[in-house]
């Protein structure tokens, strides 16, 4: 819970300095990882917050492959295209 917590928060100011997933999926994900964070004392008693991270990291995912495929822009064909 709290590691990932801490890695969901990490990813979301990530994502949002590098602007990579919309700005309301970056608060969505603050908000995920404040209740992961949060959801620790709880986990002994069966809190479910790993599916909670596992369904933001998941929707991350999609999110980023749609955003590239609508935008026309993948990172991997212009990092090769440029080198």
């Amino acid at each position: 819970g709290g590691v990932a917590g801490a890695l969901v928060i990490a990813a979301s100011a990530a994502a949002g300095i590098s602007r990579v997933l919309p700005r309301w999926f970056v608060y969505a994900g603050y908000v995920v990882g404040v209740v992961c964070l949060g959801a620790v004392p709880a986990a002994k008693a069966g809190a479910p917050q790993t599916l909670l991270w596992f369904a933001w990291v998941l929707a991350a995912g999609v999110v980023a492959l749609r955003r590239a495929r609508v935008s026309g822009e993948t990172g991997v064909r212009t990092a090769l295209a440029t080198s």
